[in-house]
């Protein structure tokens, strides 16, 4: 028989994702008591949604961070995400506001070493999963069907580029390998060039 060539994988890309308004953002942690009943799963689940939109982590690392990742700075007085992306192994050291640890420090987990993890062992990806769908249920629940957790990620980046930080430290923040990457998914927000390419056209209709 003849044999059939063996074809080599397709690697897809990850389906781009865009980041949340500001009032879409609120709608969305406003639409947490509706979706989840109970309340302790309710603050759980607004703690994870705060560390994904204030850290820019991904899912699967926010689901994993251990309790002692949440470092307090005594110097600055602030309390910081310190973790390796488990995607690229890429260390990351970001500041989150203080009301973000309080939520985060507050959670009841049933292993004592992570706050969304409850076993601790098995298959991460298990948990990623179910947190995934908790979060789809959080999306449609807010009114927006097609929502992704990954948009939490993308609202802490743009919302950084917005603030003007530049494009290379942002990329130190998400914890990409290179800035290539960042500016792929980000270049439309990033501030200093937007104002510069606005100044350009501007001046064209004189």
């Amino acid at each position: 028989l003849d044999r059939v060539p063996r074809l080599s994988p397709i690697q897809a890309d990850e389906p781009p994702t865009l980041p949340l308004s500001p009032n879409q953002y609120k709608h969305l942690l406003d639409s947490i008591p509706r979706a989840f009943e109970d309340s302790t799963k309710a603050a759980k689940v607004r703690a994870l949604v705060q560390l994904m939109r204030h850290s820019g982590l991904a899912i699967r690392d926010a689901v994993t961070l251990r309790r002692l990742e949440l470092q307090r700075d005594a110097q600055k007085k602030i309390h910081r995400v310190t973790t390796a992306r488990q995607k690229t192994g890429t260390h990351v050291s970001v500041p989150i506001p203080a009301e973000v640890a309080r939520e985060l420090l507050a959670v009841v987990n049933a292993h004592p070493d992570y706050f969304f993890w409850s076993t601790g062992n098995g298959k991460e990806q298990s948990a990623v999963t179910n947190w995934q769908h908790d979060l789809r249920t959080l999306f449609r629940a807010a009114g927006f069907p097609d929502g992704h957790p990954h948009q939490l990620r993308d609202t802490a980046a743009v919302e950084w580029l917005k603030a003007g930080i530049p494009l290379e430290e942002v990329s130190k923040l998400l914890g990409h390998e290179s800035t290539r990457t960042t500016e792929r998914h980000y270049s439309p927000w990033i501030k200093g060039r937007q104002d510069r390419l606005d100044s350009l056209v501007i001046a064209s209709w004189r």
